[in-house]
């Protein structure tokens, strides 16, 4: 039986409505054709990539190196080297949804705290829900944050830097910071207690 035989209409795989052969698709083609349009097509395909999907825990699961201490994340990472996982066009920071997965979702406001100061790391017997006051209050504890003594910055520095004239990058270059803390410096939201 030739294309030629067949019959000139088919019902489409997706609506299940009848539709015809188009004059301008060739008989081979239409010999293959399941859906009536592009709109059915595409949600045919999305269905069947939907079917396909890995699980949003078996998806996250292949890009962390497990071991007996941290387990780092292997995928994308932040500005701030925490992790970053997308799944179904969403993008999340990777130690939340390490928290999420366990059973214990981050509320909106809180941060997923590390216990062992390393941002790679996804190992949610490493990681707790925290405010951002419990998260800076463990930062001091652990001495991850220099402060008096042990500022990088002395308080000559700072007022140094809010009378320099030039880039906030030069300056940063020239007192071995970043050029955010230049600028958090000129703008008064750090370091306010020096005139």
């Amino acid at each position: 039986m030739s294309f030629r035989d067949q019959s000139c209409t088919k019902i489409c795989a997706s609506c299940g409505e009848p539709f015809a052969r188009d004059k301008r698709c060739t008989w081979a083609y239409w010999g293959k054709a399941k859906y009536c349009g592009q709109a059915c097509a595409g949600i045919a395909n999305r269905a069947r990539l939907e079917a396909n999907r890995l699980t949003k825990s078996e998806s996250f699961s292949k890009w962390i190196l497990k071991s007996d201490g941290c387990w780092p994340w292997s995928g994308a990472q932040d500005k701030d080297g925490y992790g970053v996982f997308t799944y179904g066009g969403v993008t999340y920071r990777a130690p939340k949804m390490a928290l999420e997965l366990d059973g214990r979702p981050v509320p909106k406001g809180l941060y997923a705290c590390h216990t062992c100061d390393n941002p790679p790391c996804v190992r949610p017997d490493h990681l707790y829900p925290g405010t951002p006051s419990q998260n800076m209050a463990d930062a001091i504890a652990r001495n991850r944050i220099r402060h008096g003594a042990k500022a990088k910055l002395s308080e000559d520095d700072v007022v140094a830097i809010r009378a320099m004239a030039g880039t906030h990058e030069a300056i940063a270059r020239q007192f071995g910071v970043s050029p955010s803390n230049v600028t958090m410096i000129r703008q008064r939201k750090t370091w306010r207690r020096v005139p």
